[in-house]
């Protein structure tokens, strides 16, 4: 990019979906057994190769806003009593609000390369 620009390009953590056992950490090496998943990792490796530190790549786990359909479904259920459990689940997630307060702290400290 001419003008030394910055791409922030959303990814998701399918890029590791190979294996849903344990957590994943930045440096582990992506697999994904998706299609989704398998598509991420070819934009994230073409986007490294064409614009190099200039692309800032943020993997993203779900995304729970306020009136979200999972954190309506929650409120109801503490409501009423009745609330899904899922016990040995391993779930990664992060707030509309977080994402932001991610993506203003990445462009106010310039950073570079890929976060989480």
């Amino acid at each position: 990019m001419k003008n030394h620009g910055k791409l922030l390009y959303f990814s998701t953590v399918n890029v590791f979906d190979d294996n849903l056992e344990c957590p994943h950490y930045e440096d582990d090496c992506v697999n994904s057994v998706s299609e989704y998943g398998r598509f991420k990792i070819c934009c994230e490796n073409q986007l490294r190769k064409t614009m190099g530190n200039q692309v800032i790549i943020i993997r993203i786990p779900f995304v729970y806003g306020r009136n979200s359909p999972r954190i309506c479904q929650i409120r109801e259920g503490c409501k009423t009593g009745l609330l899904d459990v899922y016990t040995n689940l391993l779930c990664n997630y992060v707030t509309d609000v977080q994402i932001a307060e991610y993506v203003e702290w990445i462009i106010r400290e310039k950073k570079e390369g890929y976060s989480a």
